[in-house]
């Protein structure tokens, strides 16, 4: 038992002493975002991507698949990484001030849609499912 409660304080102390990954939780708004530094920013992309990408359920919707599969294969063959979409939600932000109550998620999401459409309404067709238009320009519509 007492090896038992000493590895688990261990473990505590061994997670709460990398700061930027406990840190990459949620993040509601652009004074989060920009509160992160690199590191913490690139361990919540990670986050985000791999919930995005590695998410399968049994009896999803076709959309889901198609978004899912299409993302994937644009990553793959744009060779994306954390630095790149880092520097993507940043570049959002700075350039719709209307969206800075936006979570970084979400403005990730959409940069991910903007940038990989192509590949994306290729498993859209392979599904039967209509094309979907890229849609830029800020999130918030008010």
């Amino acid at each position: 038992m007492k090896n038992l409660v000493g590895m688990v304080l261990a473990s505590i102390c061994l997670a709460t002493s990398f700061g930027p990954i406990a840190e990459a939780g949620f993040k509601n708004d652009y004074a989060a975002w920009k509160s992160m530094d690199p590191y913490a920013r690139y361990n919540y992309i990670q986050g985000v991507v791999d919930q995005v990408t590695n998410s399968f359920s049994s009896g999803e919707q076709a959309w889901v698949t198609a978004l899912r599969d299409g993302t994937v294969a644009c990553g793959l063959a744009l060779h994306i990484n954390a630095d790149m979409l880092e520097g993507a939600i940043t570049k959002h932000y700075e350039q719709f001030p209307r969206d800075w109550g936006v979570p970084p998620a979400a403005v990730l999401n959409v940069v991910m849609r903007d940038v990989c459409i192509g590949y994306i309404n290729t498993e859209r067709q392979k599904a039967g499912l209509d094309p979907w238009t890229s849609v830029s320009g800020p999130i918030s519509r008010n």
